[in-house]
């Protein structure tokens, strides 16, 4: 299949790559573009970091430079979000190998003194409420950004617009709802009514239902694994 990854960079590069190896042809064009702040993180004395994504571990390496500070343990929302945490170093990392919910139940087994949740400006999940529910202190670094890109690629809006793409893939509710506004200023929102639509979440897919999007599909699980799954059973 010739397929569309919206998803930001450097990820949409990997999911490309892996795409392709499994045979796909595949066009990206992220709608958020990540920046991140140089603003320094204070961690007071037996604090953990709770992460939520792939960006804020970024975020996070790119402010933690010391030995002694890649000795915080931290805790990460998914294996891959954790897998990223211990290539940049840190010495002990958990997973909570699911959502924010999982998170925050691990979090609550663990009740570390304190928790610093390096995160992005924008989120969802809202864990330091959920925590703090739970009488675990945090404090929140916001150290990221995505911000809305300008628009579609010429590539894109032509590869649509004459029903070249056959799946487009959305990794999130917000980028869906960039993506949909997207096709709007372009006017070519009805180009994708019949073209697949590969949701990592059932949000996403409801948001693409009413926007009278039919071909609509989710992944079992919010993994990336599950989400290329689908390509195979609508093959």
């Amino acid at each position: 299949m010739r397929l569309l990854v919206t998803r930001p960079q450097p990820e949409a590069a990997k999911s490309a790559a892996a795409l392709e190896d499994l045979g796909h042809d595949v066009l990206v064009d992220p709608v958020l573009e990540v920046s991140y702040s140089s603003q320094s993180i204070d961690f007071p004395l037996e604090t953990s970091i709770a992460v939520t994504s792939g960006n804020g571990v970024r975020a996070l390496t790119k402010l933690t430079t010391t030995a002694q500070e890649r000795r915080i343990p931290v805790y990460a929302v998914g294996d891959k979000t954790a897998d990223l945490a211990k290539e940049a170093g840190f010495e002990t990392v958990e997973s909570a190998s699911g959502t924010v919910d999982d998170l925050v139940r691990l979090l609550g087994e663990v009740q570390p003194a304190a928790i610093v949740y390096v995160c992005g400006r924008d989120r969802k999940g809202r864990l330091e409420d959920k925590l703090a529910e739970r009488g675990i202190r945090v404090t929140v670094a916001e150290r990221y950004q995505a911000d809305k890109s300008k628009g579609l690629r010429s590539e894109t809006v032509e590869a649509l617009s004459k029903g070249t793409i056959d799946g487009i893939l959305l990794y999130s509710q917000r980028s869906a709802e960039i993506f949909l506004e997207h096709l709007k200023s372009e006017n070519i929102s009805h180009s994708t009514k019949l073209v697949r639509h590969f949701c990592l979440a059932p949000s996403i897919a409801t948001l693409l239902s009413a926007s009278d999007k039919d071909e609509v599909f989710v992944a079992a699980r919010p993994e990336e694994h599950a989400l290329f799954e689908l390509l195979d059973d609508v093959k």
